[in-house]
Order: structure tokens, then sequence, then C-alpha cells
């Protein structure tokens, strides 16, 4: 399937026939963003506050800014007898001086690029500290005033060079889209991005559901990777990631939280990306018991799997622990806890998801078991003989135990290593 970046005739329609005066030109193709001449007497402060109550698509306006002699030539077409842009001078700036010192746009862009007249900026005869744009193109300071000679003012709309999909300007973490309270599938939809507006959606926590996201997209047309970060540290390190060179990136995750997952652009063939972005949440369970945490892929290439079975009664005292989808002919136990934390573990594949105040260790013989030719090993526990760090614990009715499987793995470059199961949780009854 090959995802290809079409730009929409619907965003440009939309643009080319608001409520505003808008020039037949005013897509801009070096940026993508939209631009319209206001006509109206006002004050230069009038005109950046109806600008900024202005909006195209979800987008807010502001007075234009410009970055380069190109732009300037394109806003001076439609204004061609001149107007308010979105240049002042800021008089509490460190670089504030008259006439040319501290001026600065409303964006907060940087003030690189400048077109002004001869002999201009000049403060003549005083207070003037905005920026007007002369019928010529060249630029003007000007006083904050309504003047007879101004009849207008320029509007930008900054639009995504890549249009907009059916998510709209959820371009950071404050405007994550929320993915709802369903379980199963929450999203699969065509999405487009650019490096500089990647896509962010919120994955509300749910009980007992894992989270599985698969992103397809044309490599040819830039690198695209995910990320997923706790809801409260968005932007910080990421939970987990997905980082590779194919046409698919993908993340499985315990849901322990509300995550925010980061979809982003990393170059490529043009300036944008599309791809297809799936959100699963599917209720996680064994025999007895749930899962609590999912597990990392192992030299297999795929995760070891844990199965709690047969019963949670304590006086049928019948629970079988098994593991499977371990590297062949590698040994390695089971661990317990009466809880469960998330725990980075130094020099391991893997995570250690049961509480590390209180881990044991079925370690004893006849215990310790070779995962054999079908990579997978079990034992059947006996909730009287539970081994603790302190000695031998039991089992009662109402309490809860995690456990997981430890292994000896191997890295990708050959190196001995560990890993570990999933975590499952089992509570336990009468």
């Amino acid at each position: 399937m090959r995802l290809s970046f079409v730009r929409s005739a619907t965003v440009i329609a939309a643009l080319c026939t608001g409520t505003a005066a808008a020039s037949p030109q005013s897509i801009n193709p070096a940026n993508g963003h939209a631009y319209e001449f206001v006509s109206a007497s006002v004050s230069w402060t009038g005109a950046r506050a109806a600008a900024e109550a202005a909006s195209y698509l979800g987008v807010q306006g502001h007075l234009a800014t410009i970055s380069d002699l190109a732009e300037n030539d394109f806003v001076s077409a439609l204004a061609p007898n001149g107007g308010w842009i979105g240049g002042f001078q800021d008089l509490t700036s460190p670089s504030y001086s008259e006439p040319g010192g501290g001026w600065t746009w409303v964006t907060g862009e940087p003030f690189s690029f400048t077109n002004w007249g001869a002999n201009e900026p000049n403060n003549t005869p005083s207070n003037e500290d905005v920026l007007q744009l002369w019928s010529s193109g060249q630029w003007n300071d000007a006083p904050d005033q309504v003047s007879g000679f101004l009849v207008g003012y320029v509007v930008e709309y900054d639009l995504s060079p890549c249009g907009s999909d059916s998510y709209g300007q959820n371009h950071s973490c404050g405007s994550a889209t929320y993915l709802g309270d369903g379980s199963f599938l929450l999203l699969d939809r065509d999405l487009v991005i650019s490096d500089a507006e990647p896509d962010y959606f919120q994955i509300p926590y749910q009980v007992g559901y894992n989270i599985f996201v698969r992103a397809d997209f044309d490599h040819d047309e830039g690198d695209v990777n995910l990320e997923l970060f706790s809801a409260i540290d968005c932007g910080g390190t990421p939970t987990e990631s997905s980082m590779g060179t194919g046409n698919s990136e993908e993340i499985r995750r315990f849901s322990d939280f509300d995550y925010v997952l980061k979809v982003s652009r990393n170059g490529g063939g043009g300036p944008c990306s599309a791809y297809r972005l799936s959100v699963t949440l599917q209720f996680s369970s064994t025999d007895v018991g749930s899962v609590i945490c999912l597990s990392n892929f192992n030299s297999t290439g795929s995760s070891a799997d844990l199965n709690a079975g047969g019963s949670s009664s304590v006086s049928a005292n019948d629970l079988t622990l098994s593991a499977y989808g371990m590297p062949t002919n590698t040994f390695g136990y089971f661990l317990n806890s009466p809880g469960f934390g998330f725990f980075n573990v130094p020099s391991s594949q893997g995570f250690l998801c049961i509480n590390s105040g209180g881990i044991g260790r079925f370690g004893r013989a006849g215990e310790i078991m070779s995962s054999g030719a079908g990579g997978a090993f079990s034992l059947a526990i006996d909730l009287n003989d539970i081994p603790r760090p302190t000695g031998i614990g039991q089992i009662s009715p109402g309490e809860s135990w995690a456990f997981q499987c430890w292994f000896r793995d191997t890295t990708s470059g050959g190196q001995t290593t560990s890993n570990f199961s999933n975590g499952v949780m089992v509570w336990f009854d009468e």
C-alpha cells in the first residue's frame, strides 16, 4: 500500500470562500499559509485584535509576518494600496533604541528580514512604533492610530503546508486529540504530518487493557516515528518509542496510565508524510488473573508470555504458571510478590513489573527449568509453600499476588543478558 500526500482541494476552496475579502492568491505555495486583506479604517492595535479574533479551519489568524522578499512580494500583492502588518517596536526589549532597535513580530519569530523604505525607520515626528506596508512593498514605521492613508490590514493563518486532516491542529501535548473511552479499535485513519507539525493523541487509562499502536507509511516520503509519553510528562522521556527504518512502526504497552502518543516525521523526500494510524485497546487476561504489564521482545524476535492457569481458589490449591515464547534451551524461573510496580533492571533486555521490595524466587531444586526445544516451561504452585525473601510464605483468601518469569537471553550482538515475560496478577478467593 502506497500512501501519498495530496493537498486537499477542500482546504483551498474553504480558504478562498471565507466571509472576509480573500485574494485569489490567498494560499502562499511557499509555506502553505493563507492570507487575506481586510479593508478597514482601523489603528494597528485594532487591526491586531481583529486579526487574532479571526480564524480559518480552526487556525487563529494574526497580522502578517514576513520572513523573506518572496513573502513580502506575496503580501504586497494582496494589499496594493498598503496596510498594517504584524511588526512593532517592543519598548521593553533590551535591544530597544530609536529608531531601529527592538522591532519584533507579533508571533515572536525572528525579525531577521527587513524591507524598510528610504530613510526608514525614522520615528518622525515621534511614537512611530508599529509597522506599515507601503503600496510599493516597502516598510514604514508609523504611529498606532487610524489614518486616512491606511485602508486595511493583512491577516495570516499559519496552516500546515500539508493541509489539514480530520484531527486538525493536534500538534502539541496541550492540543492532543482525545481518543475517548472505547475499547478495541479507537482509531484507523489516513493522516498527515510535516517536520514542524507532529500529531499528538491522548490514550485514556483502561484497567486491564493493553495498548497496541501501529503506523503504516511510505518511508520514501519521510521517516515516521512513534513515541509514547505519560500524560503527566508529555514531551519528557518517552515510556516507549519506535523509530525504525521500514514502512511501519509499532508500540505496545500495558495501560497503566493516561498516555500521549506523538507521531513525528524526520525528513524525507518531501515536506509531508501521509500515514495510516491504528490505536487498539485489547482486554488482557489469562486463564486466572489479568496481565499487569507487557514484555519486551527477546532474541526470538517476539515476546515471552506468562499464563496463570488452573484456579484462584486457595482451598483448591491448583495454580499453574506457564511461560512460552522464550529462546530455546535457555533456563529461567518464576518470581512472585504481593504487589506490583515498574522497574528497569540493569543489564537486562526486559523490565520487572512486580514489587521490587519483596520479590520471591522459585529457585529451589526442580524450580529452575530449561525452556527446551519448545521455548517453554511450566510449574505447579503450592500456595502453602511460596518462597519469599525472608523464608516460606503462604497465600490466603482475599490476597492478590503478582507473578513474572525471568529467563536467560542474548543481545543482537550475541552477548549474554536476561529478559522477562509479561506480569500477571491473580486475585485469590476461598
